[in-house]
This record gives structure tokens, sequence and C-alpha cells, in this order.
């Protein structure tokens, strides 16, 4: 594309030629009201010169008609040639020509009023403050000389003494009054001028920001649209401001459609039952002021229905002044990530029941070798006439110990309902644990609420519990140590998170041995699971 030819200022090399440099702004404004003051004054010389002509006054009114004409020649000249300079000063000159010469001529004394003479008085200031003072003190010295020196040679009349004694106070109060007022008029231009350079820089100043604003814009539309996650800011109002492409598409709305609707009309939360969230995580934000985080049980309904499981983060937008200004919300759908753990968590219970079912079976060979060898050997004591009770006893024990393993797989199919009754927790804790590292080079240490309360249990069951505890405990500690046992009341208030508010017993077994490894903390309860040698991996697991 073709650049256009540069604009060249007038009055510079290769302007127009017959035109001046474009005076400034206020240099234009002044040079305008001095050609209107003597276009002014143009009318009144040819309105003098036409009187003057029509009552035989001559030359005098043809003077004062060609001064008239010359100003507004001057006048139609400036329209045409621009040269707006040149002629105002050449409207000065023969305006103050002209009425120099009606005062010599006498003119001033039959025609007009005195006032006129501040026609030239005005332009001359309008020219210049300093220049108007030097030029009116020419004028004033001028028009005292031709009226007050005796004897002036090209005086043509005589002038009363009441007009000479108005003449010069009327012009001297004219000229103080044309210095002050072309001083304001002066001090108002440089004032607005200051004014015009302020604004011109606060408007600069505006610009800049506007397009830092815009790109910081750009930026943060950039930086959203590259974030995976779904992201919404809200106003106080909790009217959407912002969001990016993966919260329209998990809505289901537009990026611009959804901006300033309320967000409960764009983010439809739901519980599992389809309900309504309760709480609303804005709202939790907009009274706390602190940041929510919801993990679970939360549902994302788009406007075609359809509903994904969300996690969601919610945080507060604080303005300058730490005041809330909104809130930022960023969720993501889990529905797919949920799936792929429950798949997992299947697999694991599928891998652990498989486990247990060899371990059932090794159990149970382990059990009917018991049972199947003694018979045996019962029948062939009968055979030799021998007592086979200590066989049959043998029998029954390993019938017991069948028993127990069936006892265990209720427990893990919840086949096995608990027989509770009132129990002596600090008794059964005190006797299991003692009962547990008898012959053992641990040693129990006991830490029980004097006042410990009687709870409702089955004494079987939760003794299994602590006795597997204790037993995980001493098999921890090969090399002797100390268990240390706690029980203690726990009042409904302190109930732990997920028990309904009821008083309960807390007994807490704590051992010196080396822990359990972090990779191993996902499976202690798996059954047949164990890092001990010869152990079967059901103390935990029961």
């Amino acid at each position: 594309m073709r650049e256009p030819p540069p604009v060249r200022e007038e009055g510079s090399a290769g302007a127009v030629a017959g035109r001046e440099r474009s005076p400034s702004p206020e240099r234009r404004y002044k040079f305008l009201l001095v050609e209107t003051i003597c276009l002014l004054g143009g009318v009144c010389f040819l309105s003098f010169g036409v009187y003057d002509v029509r009552k035989g006054v001559l030359p005098l009114g043809w003077v004062a008609s060609a001064i008239g004409v010359v100003l507004f020649a001057n006048e139609l000249f400036l329209r045409l040639t621009r040269r707006l300079r040149a002629a105002s000063w050449v409207d000065v000159v023969v305006i103050t020509g002209g009425f120099l010469y009606l005062l010599v001529t006498g003119g001033s004394a039959n025609t007009g009023p005195l006032w006129l003479y501040g026609l030239p008085v005005a332009a001359l200031f309008l020219l210049g403050i300093r220049g108007g003072l030097v030029l009116t003190g020419l004028f004033l010295a001028a028009s005292a000389v031709i009226l007050y020196v005796p004897g002036f040679p090209w005086l043509y009349t005589t002038y009363p003494p009441e007009f000479k004694l108005r003449f010069l106070p009327t012009m001297i109060g004219i000229t103080v009054l044309s210095y002050v007022l072309e001083t304001i008029r002066a001090l108002t231009q440089r004032n607005l001028e200051q004014k015009n350079l302020e604004l011109r820089e606060t408007v600069e100043q505006l610009e800049r920001t506007r397009r830092a604003l815009a790109d910081e814009t750009e930026r943060l539309a950039v930086i959203l649209g590259s974030i995976g996650d779904a992201v919404i800011a809200v106003d106080r109002h909790a009217r959407v401001l912002v969001l990016n492409a993966v919260a329209a598409a998990l809505t289901g709305g537009s990026e611009t459609a959804s901006v300033g609707r309320p967000l409960a009309e764009v983010l439809l939360l739901r519980d599992a039952a389809g309900r309504p969230a309760r709480p609303d995580p804005v709202a939790r934000v907009f009274k706390t002021g602190r940041g929510v985080h919801v993990e679970q049980g939360l549902w994302l309904e788009d406007d075609r229905g359809r509903r994904r499981r969300v996690s969601l983060n919610a945080a507060p937008l604080h303005a300058r002044d730490r005041s809330l200004g909104g809130a930022v919300l960023v969720f993501r759908d889990v529905t797919d990530a949920d799936r792929v753990q429950e798949e997992l968590l299947r697999a694991r219970k599928l891998e652990s029941l498989g486990v247990l079912a060899g371990g059932i079976a090794h159990d149970f060979n382990n059990i009917l070798t018991g049972v199947l060898g003694n018979s045996q050997l019962a029948r062939l004591a009968l055979g030799e006439g021998k007592d086979p009770a200590a066989l049959l006893e043998a029998v029954e024990e390993a019938a017991l110990r069948a028993r127990g393993l069936t006892d265990q797989l209720l427990t893990f199919s919840k086949g096995g309902e608990p027989v509770r009754r009132p129990t002596d927790m600090a008794a059964l804790v005190q006797e299991t644990t003692a009962f547990v590292l008898s012959g053992s080079n641990v040693r129990p240490r006991f830490h029980l609420d004097s006042g410990l309360w009687i709870a409702d249990v089955d004494p079987g069951q939760i003794g299994q519990v602590v006795a597997n505890l204790v037993l995980n405990a001493r098999q921890a500690m090969a090399g002797g140590g100390w268990v240390t046992v706690r029980a203690a009341n726990v009042e409904p208030s302190e109930a732990p998170a997920g028990l309904p508010r009821r008083p309960y017993v807390r007994v807490d077994v704590e051992d010196q041995g080396a822990g359990i490894r972090a990779e191993d903390l996902p499976r202690v309860f798996d059954p047949y699971f164990t890092t001990k040698a010869g152990g079967s991996g059901l103390g935990l697991a029961t």
C-alpha cells in the first residue's frame, strides 16, 4: 500500500506560496479579535465618511470613507489569502492613523463619542501587552501633541477646553482598562493551556492504562485458556465475570453468553440425590471469607440434564482495600477418575479374595489332615484294642480350630452378628494383653482411666481385636520392649468424625518397633497379607 504524501505546514519550505505559517490557537484567537475590532472601526469610519460627504464636509468625509473601505478590503484580503498576522497589523496601523487623522482635522469633535478612540487601544493591546503599552503610549503621546502643543502646524481646528479635559483622562482610562482586561485574558489563557496540557497528559495516561489493561486481559484469557481445569470468576453479587472454555464445555453454555449471568444459572451443582448442593460453596466463601474444598458427593448438571461428578475448590477474591470483591471457582470432572478408582478397588478386592480363598483352602487342608489322620489312627487303635481317647481329643481340637476359622469367615462376610453385653473394658484389656504377652520378652504398661466406662460390646470380638493388636506389637519387637496400652473415655462432643454423637471408650496400643513401611500401609487390612515369617495375615483383617 502506498503511503500518502506528507502534509507540509503553512510557511514551511515547500508550502503553498502566499500563505504564512499557521499561528498558535491563542494568537489566532487574538488576531481574530483584532480583526473584529478593526472591522467595527471600519463600520464607524464608513458611516462617519458617508455622513460627512452628505453634509459637504470635504475632504474629511472622503478620507473617513476611504479608511472604512481599506479596512473592509483588508478583511476581504484576509479571507482570501489567510494572512492573518499581516492583515491584523495593517488594520491596526490603518485604524490608528485614521483616528489620528480625525484628531488633526477636528472630526473627533463632531463625529462619534470619545470611547471610539478605545478601538485602536484595544487592538494594540491584543497584539501583545508589552507592545501594546509601547504603541498605546506612542498613540497617546501623538494625541497629546496634537491637542495640547500650542500652534501645532497641522491642526486644522481648535478644540474647546472641555474636550481637551475629557480626552486625555478618557484615553488613560481606556488604556488602563485594556491593560487589565488583556492581562486577565492572558492569565486565563495561560491557565487554560496548563489545564489543557494536564488534561492531555491525563488522557495519554488513561490511554496507556487502557492498553495495559487490554494486554493484561489478553494475557489472562491466554492463561485461562491453557488451564486444564474449569475456572469461573464471579463478583460479590455472584455474577459471572469470566470463565474459560473448559468451564463453558462442562456447564453446557458459551463463554460470552454466560458472562453477567447469576452463577446459580450457569453452574448447576447437585448432591447424590439430585437436589441442589447444600451448602452452596460460593455462599460459604462469601460468609466465611475462606477457601472451600469439596472432594466427594458433588455433581454438576449441564443444560441438557447430563450429570458429572466433580471436585471443586472455591477461594475469595479480595480488592485493594482487602474487602471481599468476589470469588474464583476451580473444578474438574472426576467421573472417569472415580470410575477408574472403583475398578482398581474392585480388582484389589478380587485379588484379596483370591488370597483369602487360597489361605482358607490351606488352613482347611491342615485341619482336615488332623481330623482324617486322627480318625484313621483311632480306627487302627480300636482294631488293636487301644484307648482312642487321646486321638479323639485331637480330632475335637481340630474341629474347634475349624469352627474358629468359620467364625472368622462369618466376620468377613458380616454374617457373624456380635453378641453384645455390658463389659468391663479395663479387665478385658488387661487380661487379653497379659495372656498374649505371657512367656515373651515384651512387657505391658497400662494407662487406664480410673473411671473407665462399662462398654456395650461383644467380648469375644473385642478381645480378638485387642489380642491381634498386641500380638502384632509383640512380633514387631523381636528383641523385647514395652507395649503401652491406653484406655480412655470419649465424650459425645469428642466423638470421631463419621461416628454418631455418643459416648465411647477408646483403646490405643503402642509398641517400640520399627513401624509399618509406607508402601505397606494400603494393604495392612487385606486378608492373608503379612510381612512376618509364619504370620497368617488374618489378624488386622479380622
